[in-house]
């Protein structure tokens, strides 16, 4: 979970770095021109200003969305391991072949819904991603010049170091 925050900070530390770098071009640029340069940068300032907040919004919505898929995941293993706990309990009852069924009963239970959580994860990270970048792109920002180079996959690779 730490390692979404750092990631989210470090999202909007880079977005802020990015508008600071275009307000200060914007900036020079105007200062040429007086009059017309005020406008100028006023607007321009606005403008990166709704950026930011647009990029930050969708940060915040990507970090929240990815955080209630990992405790899904996390609430759907808990589950598992106890139905396992019980079931391995209710095997020791049994003596014999049907313990030994019990035992293999239980191992393959507990594995198929462990399994069944993690692709319910891996579904829900690629849906948290799509809805992200489709974000980035609706504030008019570039999604790779918010994420760094990204190769594709995980929700919580939305940034490689």
């Amino acid at each position: 979970m730490k390692s979404n925050m750092l990631v989210s900070t470090l999202i909007a530390v880079m977005v802020l770095s990015l508008v600071a770098q275009a307000d200060a071009t914007s900036t020079a640029t105007t200062t040429s021109t007086a009059t017309t340069s005020t406008t100028t940068t006023s607007t321009a300032s606005s403008t990166s200003a709704a950026k930011v907040t647009c990029v930050k919004t969708a940060v915040a919505v990507n970090a929240s969305s990815t955080i209630a898929a990992i405790q899904t995941h996390s609430t759907a293993l808990v589950a598992a391991v106890t139905a396992k706990a019980l079931a391995f309990s209710s095997a020791y009852d049994k003596t014999g072949v049907e313990r030994i069924k019990a035992l293999l009963n239980a191992r393959v239970t507990f594995k198929t819904s462990r399994h069944a959580a993690r692709t319910a994860l891996g579904t829900s990270e690629r849906s948290i991603l799509s809805t992200y970048r489709t974000s980035i792109k609706a504030c008019g920002v570039n999604p790779s010049t918010v994420e760094g180079i990204q190769t594709g996959g995980s929700a919580f690779d939305s940034i490689q170091l």
